[in-house]
C-alpha cells in the first residue's frame, strides 16, 4: 500500500513523498521526528510478499544488520531498521544529489555521453574505497550500477542499495538465468554470477563494466539477458573504440579493462584502488587523457599524487599552478580538492580542512556548502586545540591518569601519529589489563598501515604486524588486510600463509582470496 504525504509511519517518520519504487519496495522522504529539528531521512519500505519466506526473512535480517555496522565516508549511512514477518524497512541518511546513472544519462530520452577521464578518475576513486571497505569489513556488495552509486551536494560518491538477503534465497527454480538476476543486473554480471557463484571479483567485474561505461557511455554488452549471458561467459572483450567510434582515450584503458573484465575472477585486479591505479597509470603521460598540453598533464599528475599522499600544502600549489596555465580548470582543481578535503574530514583533521576549505571558497565562491564545512571545520580545530591544552594541564598534575593519557591519543591520532602512539602506549602501561586500550592501539595501528599501504606496502606490512601483536581481538581481520599488503608487493607466499591464518580464525573472504591465488 502507497503511503501518502503527511501520514506517520512507524509512529517516528513523517512521510514527505515518494521518491521511486521498485521490485525490492517503495523509497520515500521523510521527516525523523525523534530529532530536533526533524532530519530529512530516506525510508526504504520492503514489498511484504519478498518477507513470506522464512529462509528469506533471516537472509534479510543478518546481512541488514551487518549494514549497520559499515561505517564509511562513501557509503550510505544507515539509520534505522525493524524486520519482522509482517513488514521490514531500512531508513538512510538521503542523498540528494542524484545517482550517477542520473549523471550520465541526464536526459533520458537521450543517449549516455562519455564522462570526461578527470570526472572518471575521480569517481572511481571513491567508489573503489567504498567497495574495497565493503569487501573488508562485510562482504561483496553484489549488485554494483550506476543507479546504486549516489551522488551528494558536493559531487561525493555514496554507494548504496547492498544486495542484502540474496545469498539464502533458494533458488528452487534455478536456472543461469535466474541466477544473475538474483544476484544483481545482468547487465554488470561476472561470467560466474551466471553459475550462481558470486565473490569479491564479482563486484570488481562489475566495477570493469561501470568503468567501461563512464569511458564510452555505453556497457561493453547489451541485450536481452540470454543474449548477456552468452556476451558476458563467451564474447571477446570490446574495445572502447568498438563501442564509441569517435571517442578519443589512451590505448592504454583497453588493456586496463580487459584486465578487469577477464572471464577467469583469478585474471582480475585483487581490490577496487589496485584498478583505480591501474586506471590513473594508463592516464599518465597522455594528453589524449584530457585534451591539455603536456604541461597542464604534469601539473594535473602533481595535483593528484599529492592528493593521494595526503599532502595537502603541496596539492594547494599544485591548483594555484594550474589555474595560472589554463584558468578554465577550476572546476577540476575544486574537485581534486574536495576529495583531498573529505579524506581530512573522516580523519577528524579539523586544522586542515579549515585550510583546504577557505582556499576552495577563494575559487567557488558561489557554493554555500564550501562555507558551512570550513566554518564547523574551523570550530573543530579550535575546540580540539583548546581541549588538547587542558589535557596537557592536567596531566602535569595526574600523570598516571590512564584515562587522560587514551582521550589525548584520540585527539592527536589524525594529525600527529608519534605522538598519539606514545600515549596509547603510557595508557596501556598505567592499567595493563584493559582490553579497551590495547584494541584501540590496534585499530590505530592498523588505520596507519591503511594510510601508507598505497605509498609504502612494506611500512604498511610493519603496522599490520604491530595491530597483530596488540590486538586482543580482530587478529584475524588484520592477517586478511596484511596479506593483501604481501600480494600487493607480489610476496604470495606470504600472502597465503597470512590468508591461511585469518582463515583459520574464521575469516570467509580470505578464503575466496586464497582460492583466487592458485
Amino acid at each position: 500500500m502507497q503511503l501518502n504525504s503527511g501520514q506517520i509511519f512507524a509512529n517516528r517518520y513523517r512521510i514527505l513523498q515518494l521518491l521511486g519504487e521498485g521490485g525490492f519496495g517503495r523509497v520515500y522522504s521523510a521527516e525523523d521526528t525523534a530529532t530536533f529539528p526533524p532530519h530529512i531521512v530516506a525510508v526504504k519500505i520492503i514489498h511484504p510478499e519478498l518477507l513470506a519466506d522464512p529462509q528469506i526473512l533471516n537472509g534479510f535480517k543478518n546481512e541488514a544488520s551487518a549494514l549497520l555496522r559499515l561505517d564509511h565516508p562513501h557509503i550510505i549511512k544507515v539509520i534505522s531498521m525493524e524486520i519482522t514477518p509482517q513488514q521490514a524497512y531500512i531508513v538512510t541518511e538521503l542523498v540528494k544529489g542524484g545517482s550517477l546513472a542520473k549523471k550520465m544519462q541526464p536526459d533520458p530520452f537521450a543517449l549516455a555521453q562519455p564522462m570526461a577521464l578527470d570526472w572518471v578518475a575521480y569517481y572511481l576513486e571513491q567508489i573503489a574505497e567504498a567497495l574495497d571497505y565493503t569487501h573488508t569489513t562485510w562482504g561483496p556488495h553484489r549488485d554494483l550500477k550506476p543507479e546504486n552509486i549516489l551522488l551528494d551536494e558536493n559531487e561525493r560518491v555514496k554507494l548504496a542499495d547492498f544486495g542484502v538477503a540474496l545469498p539464502q534465497i533458494n533458488h528452487s527454480r534455478s536456472s543461469r538465468l535466474l541466477s544473475a538476476e538474483a544476484w544483481g543486473t545482468p547487465e554488470y554480471a561476472a561470467p560466474e554470477v551466471w553459475d550462481d557463484k558470486v565473490s569479491r571479483a564479482s563486484d570488481i567485474y562489475a566495477l570493469g563494466v561501470l568503468l567501461f561505461q563512464m569511458i564510452s557511455g555505453q556497457t561493453p554488452y547489451s541485450g536481452t539477458p540470454p543474449a548477456l549471458l552468452k556476451h558476458h561467459t563467451l564474447s571477446p572483450i570490446p574495445r572502447l573504440a568498438e563501442r564509441a567510434a569517435s571517442l578519443s582515450y589512451p590505448k592504454g584503458l583497453d588493456t586496463v579493462l580487459a584486465k578487469a573484465l577477464a572471464k577467469n575472477p583469478k585474471d582480475r585486479p585483487p581490490t577496487a584502488l589496485e584498478l583505480h591505479r591501474l586506471f590513473k597509470a594508463a592516464l599518465e603521460n597522455s594528453p589524449v587523457a584530457s585534451g591539455r598540453p603536456p604541461l597542464l598533464q604534469s601539473v594535473r599528475r602533481r595535483l593528484d599524487e599529492a592528493g593521494e599522499k595526503l599532502a595537502w600544502r603541496t596539492a594547494i600549489a599544485a591548483s594555484k599552478e594550474l589555474l595560472k596555465e589554463d584558468s578554465r580548470l577550476r572546476g577540476y582543481a575544486v574537485s581534486s580538492l574536495t576529495r583531498l578535503m573529505t579524506k581530512f574530514e573522516a580523519s577528524q583533521q579539523w586544522q586542515v580542512v579549515a585550510e583546504i576549505g577557505n582556499y576552495i571558497i577563494t575559487l567557488d565562491k558561489d557554493q554555500s556548502a564550501w562555507r558551512l564545512r570550513t566554518a564547523r571545520a574551523t570550530a573543530e580545530a579550535k575546540a580540539q586545540k583548546t581541549r588538547l591544552e587542558e589535557l596537557n594541564q592536567a596531566l602535569k598534575l595526574a600523570p598516571t591518569n590512564s584515562e587522560m593519557y587514551l582521550e589525548r591519543a584520540r585527539l592527536q591520532a589524525p594529525s600527529a601519529a608519534n605522538e598519539a602512539l606514545d600515549d596509547y602506549k603510557k595508557a596501556i602501561q598505567l592499567s595493563p589489563t584493559n582490553n579497551i586500550y590495547r584494541s584501540e592501539l590496534a585499530h590505530y595501528y592498523f588505520t596507519l598501515a591503511e594510510k601508507t599501504l598505497g605509498n609504502n606496502p612494506d611500512r604498511a606490512i610493519k603496522y599490520y604486524a604491530k595491530a597483530i601483536e596488540t590486538s586482543p581481538q580482530l587478529i584475524a581481520h588484520y592477517y586478511y588486510k596484511r596479506g593483501l599488503a604481501y600480494q600487493l608487493k607480489g610476496n604470495k607466499r606470504a600472502a597465503r600463509t597470512d590468508f591461511r591464518r585469518a582463515i583459520n580464525l574464521g575469516h570467509r573472504e580470505a578464503r575466496d582470496t586464497l582460492r583466487m591465488l592458485y
